[in-house]
């Protein structure tokens, strides 16, 4: 299983791909302008002069373009695969379908990762169940806010001040 994933393949898991948290940019700040293009199989804003004459509209640099066909149908199928993927890396209900057709996919790469994926998704499908029971229980209980700082209702509280001004 470890030949493979690529180091691509490394850097997603540890957080540096679509398992990282989202970045929150602000409204109000004045967006940069991006130099260059995107290159999808990188995933990388590069300058002009990294893109050959039909590299710019296929979104693709110099680097990528030498790596073969069959890394950039997996590259294209992985991207395929990260897009079916929400928020917390769970796949959406109305993407199952889709998600299972990777399942039997002819590539053995392309079905290795998607099982790793299906793994992750029950992981974390697990996890938000029980942060969201933990949550429903938590709330299930009587419990008054200001009893649990000092042990005493409110009433009690305001009972001792008797000189207030208003």
């Amino acid at each position: 299983m470890s030949l493979l994933f690529t180091e691509r393949d490394h850097e997603q898991v540890f957080g540096f791909g679509f398992l990282a948290v989202p970045r929150v940019r602000a409204t109000m700040s004045k967006r940069r302008k991006r130099r260059g293009h995107f290159c999808w199989s990188c995933e990388r804003v590069l300058p002009n002069e990294r893109f050959s004459g039909r590299g710019h509209a296929q979104h693709l640099c110099k680097q990528c373009r030498k790596l073969g066909k069959e890394e950039l149908d997996y590259r294209s199928e992985r991207r395929n695969l990260e897009r079916l993927l929400g928020w917390y890396g769970t796949i959406r209900r109305k993407q199952r379908r889709q998600f299972d057709r990777f399942l039997e996919h002819d590539n053995p790469r392309v079905r290795v990762y998607a099982e790793w994926l299906l793994d992750l998704d029950a992981e974390r499908r697990r996890e938000l169940r029980e942060a969201r029971e933990a949550d429903e229980a938590f709330y299930e209980q009587e419990h008054d806010p200001a009893e649990e700082d000092t042990g005493r209702s409110p009433e009690e509280a305001l009972g001792e001040i008797s000189d207030l001004p208003f």
